[in-house]
């Protein structure tokens, strides 16, 4: 296993393998490394001996965490390790033990807030159809028919809805497996329930009954809420209704 000097410039320059997957240790902090994989994710690790036993903890994937932090909590492991802890024995049980509500407050939190304008549909969406289901199922023991199972039922009600519902999945458990709190996801292989046609999209009457009692509890102003509940109302295409004139609208008739 190569040892390297860890730099900004080394990391974005390294050669990936051919195959599989390679290991570089830093040679200012022992223990503390990085795999390079063929397919290009650079991950952060430790490696230490606990027991007599050699143990590896995966940090995070780099660029989301960079070199400064990547080493200073690999520093803060390896101290725990000379005091006697296992960190990995103890990130394994807490990983198995969690259950889905739990995740799904993680990603709200810790992605879905800092990243997405439009994270409260997100919450809105694990409310409804999600956890009532899987509030207290460890997130590791749903499987792919639980998705579809999930998914079916959605359908029958609001098939768009299920196509929303599947792409949060996605997004949700792959964010899990980025930041190792998962291994794989049950999303894996699972086709859109519902076909949509861009040319023909039309809002099912759950869809219109949400949007429109959504609009009120959002943070826009009450000119953009008016003007989205107009454009529903009127289906007319937003370019349309922003080059509007007030000559274009009969008030007294209307």
């Amino acid at each position: 296993m190569p040892k390297v000097s860890f730099t900004a410039r080394w990391i974005n320059a390294v050669n990936l393998p051919e195959k599989g997957q390679v290991d570089y240790f830093d040679e200012r902090t022992t223990g503390f490394g990085m795999r390079v994989s063929s397919a290009g994710r650079k991950s952060w690790f430790a490696m230490y001996r606990h027991g007599g036993r050699l143990r590896r903890y995966t940090i995070g994937t780099y660029p989301g965490l960079g070199l400064a932090d990547a080493r200073d909590k690999a520093k803060s492991l390896l101290h725990d390790v000379a005091v006697g802890n296992d960190p990995a024995a103890e990130k394994q049980s807490n990983r198995a033990a969690a259950k889905f509500s739990e995740l799904a407050e993680q990603y709200i939190e810790l992605y879905a807030k800092p990243n997405k304008r439009s994270w409260e549909e997100d919450q809105r969406i694990l409310n409804h159809d999600i956890l009532p289901k899987w509030r207290n199922v460890r997130a590791q023991d749903i499987k792919r028919r639980d998705v579809i199972n999930l998914l079916d039922n959605i359908v029958q009600r609001a098939p768009i809805q299920a196509n929303r519902t599947l792409a949060l999945l996605k997004k949700l458990f792959n964010w899990a497996i980025s930041r190792d709190l998962l291994e794989t996801s049950p999303c894996t292989q699972v086709k859109m329930p519902s076909k949509e046609n861009q040319k023909d999209r039309v809002l099912s009457e759950d869809e219109i009954y949400i949007f429109w009692n959504r609009l009120a509890s959002t943070s826009m102003s009450e000119l953009t809420r008016l003007c989205l509940r107009f454009q529903l109302v009127t289906a007319q295409r937003k370019g349309e209704i922003v080059v509007a004139e007030w000559d274009n609208f009969d008030l007294k008739n209307g």
